[in-house]
């Protein structure tokens, strides 16, 4: 199988305009929590290196899974919250990243790409027969399980998608969507891998920070789950100022990992605007009402493990009619960025969703962001050819 570093587009596909990267075997085989880790091989050149990681996941997992989210549930998905309830759940969207040394350099992580492969006898699409001997097998095969669903090319820097596709069309597609991918089939096939399994496959790209080591004898990973979202309080704000006269608003919550309980403080909401004449296209009317809560939280956790979100979707941007009065640059309020401002360095600050009219109220959500897997570091020697 010839691999390719391929900096934009997908990263599965064949580059006839480069030559292949040179495939260094590896072979290596270790668990990560539940999940038996797989690295194949090594792909070298002097642009930059590329790993592929096969992840077995575990059956028990995967049965879990299809009893708590059968078919009808999963079409049954809405918000924003719905989706990460089930990724939480989903033993296939646990992603991954890692840094990568070669000889004790290390390298900078580019982009990631992932795909999924489920067999043949979690479809749905078998007579009687088959399912009574998928079930003989300890597979449930009355429920489902999502098909492949792809996730290509995210930037590790950002986390942004670069050029991310799904098996369907739009998000509830592929959730209840079934075949599984050409190019997962195409890994399955290279690297042997059990058909009669589930996969995660991963494809990590890696940049040079100095000069290439094309033959290296010794590989260091350290493996970083990525975290997942887990909703644990709702609770709704009117637009309101706090007086030193009244007693705070509190809001405890637990953390979903640890059970440690935490103390919102709501500080004030208020309502406010985005002005997007200077940043939007041209003939686009964008929402720009929205509501800005202040809060703190006791005792202290770092910003990128806990978030308020807005329960609510934003409204879609819309053509501007013949009949809109277009903003005039300056015009209106005062533009500011979406991230907002901070009270005080003690206070946060949460972003309810836009709307292209003022909203009454807001229903918030507590998010801790938790990883399901710790770290692991792994080294290892790269055998003589």
């Amino acid at each position: 199988m010839n691999v390719y570093y391929r900096k934009n587009g997908n990263t599965w596909k064949e580059d006839r305009r480069k030559s292949p990267l040179s495939c260094i075997p590896v072979n290596r085989t270790f668990l990560w929590g539940s999940h038996e880790i797989r690295i194949p091989a090594l792909y070298i050149g002097r642009e930059g290196v590329v790993i592929d990681i096969c992840s077995r996941l575990p059956t028990e997992e995967i049965l879990r899974f299809q009893r708590k989210w059968p078919r009808e549930k999963r079409l049954c998905l809405r918000t924003q919250e719905d989706y990460e309830q089930i990724d939480a759940d989903n033993p296939g969207s646990r992603d991954f990243l890692a840094d990568l040394c070669l000889d004790g350099q290390p390298l900078a992580c580019r982009m990631s790409a992932s795909l999924r492969w489920y067999p043949e006898a979690l479809r749905p699409d078998r007579d009687a027969e088959q399912v009574q001997d998928a079930r003989h097998n300890g597979i449930d095969a009355d429920t489902e399980t999502p098909t492949a669903a792809r996730h290509d090319d995210v930037n590790a820097d950002t986390g942004t998608p670069i050029n991310a596709r799904f098996n369907g069309t739009d998000t509830k597609t592929r959730t209840a969507a079934w075949h599984n991918d050409a190019d997962a089939e195409a890994l399955m096939n290279a690297y042997e891998c059990d058909k009669n399994a589930c996969w995660h496959l991963g494809r990590i790209l890696y940049d040079w920070k100095e000069d290439p080591i094309l033959s290296p004898s010794r590989v260091s990973l350290v493996f970083h789950a990525r975290p997942i979202s887990v909703t644990t309080k709702h609770f709704t704000t009117k637009p309101f100022s706090a007086e030193p006269s009244m007693d705070p608003r509190e809001i405890r919550t637990i953390h979903p990992a640890t059970g440690q309980e935490y103390t919102l403080t709501l500080h004030g909401c208020e309502e406010t605007m985005h002005d997007f004449s200077n940043i939007g296209a041209k003939e686009i009317l964008y929402p720009e009402h929205c509501q800005v809560l202040s809060y703190s939280i006791s005792p202290e956790i770092e910003t990128g493990l806990f978030e308020i979100r807005d329960c609510g979707e934003s409204d879609p941007p819309r053509p501007q009619e013949k009949t809109d009065t277009p903003r005039e640059s300056g015009s209106g309020c005062t533009a500011i960025f979406l991230a907002g401002k901070n009270p005080s360095p003690d206070r946060r600050i949460a972003l309810s969703s836009l709307h292209f009219e003022p909203v009454r109220e807001v229903r918030w959500r507590t998010v801790f962001e938790i990883k399901p897997l710790e770290d692991l570091e792994i080294t290892f020697p790269i055998p003589l050819p």
